[in-house]
């Protein structure tokens, strides 16, 4: 089974907004998290910028086992946008070692006339309600990050290779998006990686990513970082022939600055919309994606939009999901030979890595010594 291997739910969207509160005709992106047998979705609607209606905010909505992913009862607003953070998008939520949380999340900055990075904390008895704001922690720089910044994928110190919290984050230059990344000690003060960056630059001329390419998601599977990222072949010009513009796709790493991209293999949902509800569209974006062990499935949340609405001006975004089962089954991805190594050898090495079967290591192009997990140890093939 391989990473793009990912199934449309038939009905969806699981996520729809209501156009007579405050959501608007939008669910943005956001993301899913598990804690004490609770699935807490934490999204973004809102059609238009801060009014006093809380358009733009963070709301919650929550699941169960037996219902997820498929059906969630909305909690409403847990952090309201207001006239300084207008706009905000791509709440991320991680609990932190001590108990408490933080939620990381983007917002359009009054005073600093962009898009910028922000967090809020909040208690373990405050979550998932209760936020407090705590301020700017990421802007943007300058040429192909010179327009805005939207930070993405935080990766934690306990969960990256080295030690130290790494970020992708989206730049915008005006034209194009790109994708760079910072590290930390403390997942506050970043540092940016000027010396790669952008480390997932555009695609070749022709490509499914030629225009854009904006990591959105991760996941992390047998020591490997899966990442998932949106990208455009063409400008957005709903004439254009390739009428669904944006697209979903997959790359690995595994030190954030090296990426693995797999062309059209590394796609990853279906051009062919899941129901009626996604005809005409021009695409599905900003999947991010939860590992739930109760089923042993990846699913991959992402945005569906329809083409109609947005010539009308504004675009009618719903949340839909996808979902790859068997993930303890999933093959290693095609690397490189150094790569491959490399990967390999970090797999041997993961003392905290949960044991996954795998069904294929068998790469003709490796020469060395390569190792399986039995179920029990680690064995030669």
């Amino acid at each position: 089974m391989a990473f793009n291997d990912f199934i449309k739910y038939a009905n969806n969207p699981v996520l729809e907004p209501d156009p007579l509160t405050w959501e608007g005709s939008q669910i943005q992106d956001g993301c899913t998290i598990k804690e004490g047998g609770i699935y807490y979705r934490f999204y973004v609607a809102g059609s238009g910028p801060y009014n006093g209606s809380g358009r733009g905010s963070i709301g919650l909505a929550t699941s169960s086992e037996g219902d997820y992913p498929y059906t969630w009862t909305k909690q409403g607003i847990v952090l309201y946008s207001t006239s300084e953070e207008v706009f905000m998008g791509a709440a991320r939520v991680i609990k932190m070692q001590d108990g408490s949380w933080r939620m990381y999340y983007q917002t359009y900055a009054t005073s600093l006339g962009t898009v910028a990075g922000y967090y809020a904390t909040a208690t373990a008895g405050g979550f998932p309600s209760t936020w407090t704001r705590q301020g700017v922690i990421f802007t943007r720089g300058t040429g192909w990050e010179g327009s805005m910044v939207q930070p993405q994928c935080y990766i934690t110190s306990w969960e990256s290779p080295d030690g130290y919290w790494h970020l992708l984050y989206a730049g915008y230059d005006g034209t194009h998006w790109r994708t760079g990344h910072a590290t930390a000690t403390d997942g506050l003060s970043w540092t940016k990686d000027t010396a790669n960056n952008p480390v997932l630059d555009l695609g070749n001329s022709g490509d499914w990513d030629a225009w854009d390419a904006l990591a959105v998601g991760w996941i992390k599977v047998n020591g490997i970082y899966y990442i998932t990222y949106d990208g455009k072949k063409v400008a957005l010009e709903h004439s254009s022939p390739d009428y669904s513009i944006w697209r979903v796709g997959y790359c690995t790493t595994l030190d954030f600055v090296t990426f693995n991209r797999y062309g059209v293999n590394g796609l990853i949902l279906s051009e062919t919309p899941s129901n009626a509800w996604e005809t005409p569209y021009y695409g599905n974006e900003g999947a991010d994606m939860l590992y739930d062990a109760t089923r042993d499935a990846i699913d991959l949340f992402f945005l569906m939009s329809q083409v109609s609405n947005e010539s009308q001006g504004g675009s009618a975004y719903r949340m839909g999901v996808a979902t790859l089962l068997n993930q303890t089954m999933l093959e290693i991805p095609d690397m490189t030979v150094a790569t491959a190594m490399d990967s390999f050898a970090l797999i041997a090495a993961q003392t905290t890595l949960r044991h996954y079967p795998f069904t294929r290591l068998d790469h003709p192009e490796i020469t060395g010594t390569i190792k399986k997990h039995s179920g029990s140890g680690w064995i030669t093939q």
